[in-house]
């Protein structure tokens, strides 16, 4: 509708961001994911790997506390994706009208290259003598 100035907002695009956070050390709040019908995103469930990494002893198992100290509100959720995708596009072409491009950028590796990198971290996570084929 406003080609202009919004994106879309999926679960892919979510998974991408979160799992970048994931990849950098998890010192952003987390994206909410909207529902999605990928598999190959749901086997790693990239939330539960961000909040291993934010989580501090004693925290609450409180749904509602988690949401509340580790995720972006969900009603600011769309305009940060939407304020972050401008400041990416800034950076890499100083143009920040290029957000569809970063848009589909995120699309488009969720489930290869992004997939592939967050695997790879867990993988790595265990001495090679503990692992079995």
């Amino acid at each position: 509708m406003c080609p202009d100035w919004a994106c879309i907002y999926d679960a892919r695009v979510a998974y991408s961001l979160n799992a970048i956070n994931y990849l950098a050390g998890a010192n952003q709040p987390i994206f909410p994911t909207p529902p999605g019908q990928n598999s190959r995103l749901k086997i790693l469930d990239i939330t539960t790997l961000l909040l291993s990494q934010r989580l501090q002893n004693g925290e609450s198992s409180d749904p509602n506390k988690m949401k509340k100290n580790h995720f972006i509100p969900q009603a600011d959720t769309y305009l940060k994706y939407l304020a972050l995708l401008r400041g990416v596009s800034t950076n890499l072409w100083e143009d920040p009208g290029r957000i569809h491009e970063v848009e589909m950028l995120l699309f488009s590796l969720a489930d290869g290259e992004i997939y592939s990198d967050v695997f790879e971290r867990l993988s790595n996570r265990f001495s090679p003598c503990l692992r079995t084929s």
